[in-house]
C-alpha cells in the first residue's frame, strides 16, 4: 500500500515537471515556432474561420484533395479553453501536453509488454 502511494506520488511530480518544463525553457515567453501551420494553437478561433468545409479545392486547375474539417471539433475545444486559460498558458500546454501523454503511455506500454500488473 504505501508502496502505491509512493509510486502514485513519483507519476504525479513528474507529470508537474512536465508540464512545468516549457515555461522554463522559454522564458515565460509566447514560442510560436518557424511552423506557420501550427499558429492554430495560439490563435485557434481564427484558424477555424478559415477552415474550409470541403474536401476537393482547386489549385492552379488541378483538383487536390484536402480536409480540413476534421480539426473542427479540437479547435472548437481548444478556443474554449482559450476562454479560461491565456495564450502563453495555452501554449505551454500545447507543447507539453505530448510529453506529459506519452510518459503515461509508455508506462502502460511497459506494464503491458513486461507483464508487470499483478493479476488479482
Amino acid at each position: 500500500m504505501f508502496k502505491n502511494k509512493i509510486y502514485l506520488l513519483l507519476n504525479v511530480l513528474i507529470i508537474i515537471f512536465l508540464l512545468a518544463l516549457p515555461y522554463y525553457l522559454f522564458s515565460g515567453k509566447l514560442y510560436i515556432g518557424g511552423d506557420d501551420t501550427r499558429l492554430f494553437y495560439s490563435y485557434p478561433l481564427e484558424f477555424l474561420k478559415n477552415v474550409t468545409y470541403f474536401s476537393w479545392y482547386n489549385v492552379s486547375s488541378i483538383g487536390t484533395y484536402g480536409t480540413g474539417q476534421y480539426m473542427a471539433p479540437f479547435l472548437l475545444l481548444w478556443s474554449g479553453l482559450g476562454l479560461v486559460i491565456s495564450k502563453i498558458s495555452m501554449s505551454y500546454f500545447a507543447l507539453s501536453l505530448p510529453l506529459i501523454l506519452g510518459f503515461i503511455f509508455f508506462q502502460k506500454a511497459i506494464k503491458e509488454l513486461f507483464a508487470l500488473e499483478r493479476k488479482r
